[in-house]
């Protein structure tokens, strides 16, 4: 079971990652350039020099999601690599 969940985390890794780029690609080519309070469009986001507003919602998926990510796939190595640990018998831990 723990295999699959590292498996799994491995897996959305990239998914996120990906994710995040696709969205910052996405609300840079079709966001306002311009803050909009009564919308909530007061989060700018910077790409190469082309500001663009979002909303909290917006700014969490396109700032965040990489993070987590990342996050993410760092848990899943390691819960992986404990888990091969565990099948061999921990031959290089000492007790």
């Amino acid at each position: 079971m723990k295999r699959k969940l590292a498996f799994g985390l491995l897996w959305a890794m990239p998914l996120m990652l990906i994710w995040s780029v696709y969205t910052k690609t996405l609300y840079v080519n079709t966001r306002p350039q311009n803050p909009n309070p009564q919308e909530g469009r007061i989060y700018s986001l910077n790409v190469h020099g082309t500001t663009v507003y979002l909303t909290r919602a917006e700014e969490f998926s396109a700032d965040w999601m990489f993070d987590i990510g990342l996050v993410v796939g760092i848990a899943g190595g390691l819960l992986l690599r404990r888990v091969e640990r565990e099948k061999r018998g921990n031959p290089g831990q000492q007790k």
